[in-house]
């Protein structure tokens, strides 16, 4: 039958041993699916405002699991069944006593005048949960109720739910917005951590000082090698840093000045593999002011420094970047980097 009707309405099939269900699943974007009980739970899809079941359900509970895939996303949903004259006749001359509970509770839902959901609500959630329409402020009315309802009555109610129905929607909007944002977030802070890393791989065994200095045709030798930052610390860079750049624990790799997610010696406890890159490179840029670096940290940190005791004191300091714990260091050399 489900092949037969696609075909009919040019339309998508879903079932258990069809053909690119789920690429047919992931290309729709409007009108019918045909779809067999194996569309029921599990399978969530946004913007189902109908759902018709062509043919008697097995039970009050396939029913259920089968109309609950429409209304994902807060809409408003009806919910149908469709049988054949001789469907609907064979189910009155059917004996309730000769069918399972299941089976019972669904013919009483289709032939009982009664509100439909008092006894679906009765059935799923138990007698004490049991809700008959009238007892809810919105939400559809079954078929039993609305012709119990007077058209002014039916109007309000149905000015009610479309209002809710379109809070509902405005809600889903901004949140499908606020994660939309957080994944490009997410994405943009991913590539900037990609280029601060190829950035590092590049400068292993080379001179970060005058990479930042004199650009990456200047910087071919050794750091240790080097004299261009000593000059401007007046003394040796590694007396300097061990008085003045003195890491709060679990901020970053000492050595490196990574922070310890990413610094693989740090985190598997095996010792630094990058050495000395980001601390240079970073007190270079500040100390030489023709570069016009010290302009883009002071604006990073949000004010300006005196001298650079004062500079190096603020340098170590713990803070979060890109999602991870790091330090106010590593915050700068991302900036510099990634060209901000």
């Amino acid at each position: 039958m489900c092949d037969d009707l696609s075909r009919k309405l040019g339309s998508g099939k879903y079932y258990s041993n069809s053909e690119r269900k789920q690429e047919t699943l992931n290309e729709w974007k409007s009108g019918p699916m045909l779809a067999t009980g194996s569309f029921g739970a599990g399978v969530d899809v946004n913007r189902i405002r109908e759902v018709i079941h062509v043919g008697l359900p097995y039970g009050l509970i396939d029913f259920d699991q089968e109309s609950g895939r429409g209304g994902r996303g807060g809409e408003q949903v009806r919910s149908t069944i469709f049988l054949r004259r001789e469907e609907f006749n064979k189910l009155k001359r059917t004996r309730p006593e000769e069918l399972k509970e299941d089976e019972r509770v669904m013919r009483d839902f289709i032939l009982d005048d009664e509100c439909r959901r008092l006894i679906r609500s009765g059935y799923m959630n138990g007698i004490e949960g049991a809700m008959r329409c009238e007892e809810l402020e919105d939400g559809l009315l079954c078929d039993i109720c609305m012709k119990r309802m007077n058209g002014s009555q039916r109007r309000i109610r149905q000015s009610n739910m479309d209002e809710d129905e379109e809070e509902g929607r405005r809600k889903r909007r901004k949140y499908e917005k606020r994660i939309e944002d957080v994944e490009m977030d997410v994405r943009e802070e991913e590539q900037r951590l990609s280029s601060i890393e190829e950035f590092i791989s590049e400068l292993k065994g080379k001179c970060p000082a005058c990479r930042i200095g004199e650009g990456m045709d200047s910087c071919d030798h050794d750091f240790n090698d080097c004299g261009g930052l000593n000059e401007l610390l007046g003394e040796e860079y590694w007396k300097f840093k061990k008085r003045e750049i003195h890491f709060e624990s679990g901020s970053c790799c000492f050595k490196c000045g990574q922070p310890g997610d990413i610094c693989a010696g740090y985190y598997m406890g095996r010792g630094c593999q990058v050495g000395e890159i980001i601390v240079p490179f970073v007190l270079m840029g500040f100390l030489k002011v023709e570069l016009g670096i010290r302009d883009t940290i002071e604006s990073y940190a949000d004010r300006k420094f005196g001298n650079l005791k004062e500079f190096c004191g603020w340098l170590k300091r713990k803070r979060r970047i890109l999602r991870m714990n790091g330090t106010n260091l590593f915050g700068v050399f991302d900036r510099i980097v990634n060209g901000e």
